[in-house]
């Protein structure tokens, strides 16, 4: 695409060795972009493109770098415009069944990687901020643990094993997740892969910090407890309640799998929520028939028996409980799907995995509740 001599001679070259692929989404059309090697991540300030190189459709701009070189910004929209009409794919994706969108979105991107043994371990992608190296020579012990300087803040560190140290030279591997604006680090061995495969728990685990075990491409792999983790790196700044809240704030969570309810439970709980927890929408309305009273519920929407619509539509109707604020979990993001669930009385829709915007619209119901008491 770039028009390289050795454009050609790469594809040859194909013929007998494995390529690395960059994959790339422009509004529903997905395609890969081949090239030689994948450097790293970088925030930059883009720059226009000087008026010689603007009739070059293929890059929208330029940015320079801290050590002073000059790179060139490919344009991902100048790309897609070679894959095909980013029209007609939407309208082909619009076309598609439910059940094929179930089953591609039923596929949870992972981070795999090494910390600690030489066992696989692995997270969500969606959970971590930035992937970053960091050199051992920045790392700092400090309030009796290791820190390092990043973005003008300091960033704890922790590891998967208690006992693990940094490493004395070289680089250190980093997951960077944030929460309320606050970095904190994951120190690993190194990263395997990313990979994108359905996130199933075929064993339990009583080892702190990790939910279970799955078989991932034909591996086994320990599932990573983030929560676990989440509550260490931010235990400086846990998110509170409102200051003119006079008492925690009750939360109701419903989640038929196990798996999502030992994820989210110490996470909502270390926010300041206190968290009671339902297996089904008849649990949930269970507690209501009883007495119950919540100030928050954030609910699965795929449930077997009755599913996370039906219970929100009976919670609407309900005079005690009609006003509660409802957050509404799934692992797809089809838009019939978030259309029927506002309609049902969800305020809010959120992926599974994404962590951080279930904070934020918990933030947000932080902001109604306020405005109500």
């Amino acid at each position: 695409m770039l028009g390289l001599e050795s454009g050609d001679a790469s594809l040859e070259q194909l013929r007998d060795k494995s390529a690395t692929a960059v994959v790339i989404q422009v509004g529903t059309s997905v395609f890969g972009v081949l090239v030689d090697k994948v450097f790293r991540t970088e925030e930059i300030v883009v720059k226009p493109m000087s008026s010689v190189l603007r009739h070059v459709s293929m890059f929208s701009g330029n940015t320079i770098l801290g050590d002073g070189s000059v790179i060139m910004i490919v344009d991902p929209n100048a790309l897609a415009s070679v894959v095909g009409s980013v029209d007609a794919q939407a309208e082909l994706a619009h076309a598609a069944s439910l059940d094929e969108t179930k089953v591609e979105e039923g596929r949870t991107a992972l981070l795999l990687f090494r910390a600690g043994s030489p066992i696989l371990k692995a997270v969500p992608l969606s959970l971590i901020t930035r992937l970053e190296e960091v050199s051992s020579d920045a790392i700092e012990h400090c309030n009796g643990g290791d820190v390092v300087q990043y973005r003008g803040m300091l960033m704890p560190l922790v590891y998967v094993q208690a006992e693990r140290t940094a490493r004395d030279s070289g680089v250190q591997p980093v997951l960077v997740f944030t929460q309320a604006g606050h970095p904190a680090g994951l120190a690993i061995d190194e990263i395997v892969d990313i990979v994108e495969e359905p996130l199933t728990i075929d064993l339990q685990a009583e080892t702190p910090g990790v939910i279970g075990a799955s078989i991932i491409q034909d591996k086994a792999v320990e599932i990573i407890d983030v929560s676990h983790y989440l509550g260490k790196l931010f235990d400086q700044h846990r998110a509170r309640a409102p200051e003119d809240a006079e008492r925690e704030l009750r939360l109701l969570l419903v989640d038929d799998s196990q798996f999502f309810r030992d994820m989210l439970a110490p996470l909502l709980t270390a926010s300041g929520y206190e968290v009671t927890l339902a297996a089904s929408a008849e649990e949930a309305l269970g507690l209501k028939n009883k007495g119950e009273r919540f100030d928050l519920i954030v609910s699965d929407i795929d449930m077997p028996g009755m599913d996370g619509i039906a219970m929100a539509e009976r919670i609407k109707a309900d005079p005690n409980w009609g006003k509660t604020p409802m957050i509404a979990l799934s692992s797809y993001s089809n838009p019939r799907l978030i259309e029927k669930s506002r309609a049902a009385g969800f305020e809010s829709y959120v992926g599974k995995f994404d962590r951080q915007s279930l904070m934020h619209a918990l933030q947000d119901c932080f902001k109604g509740w306020g405005a109500a008491a």
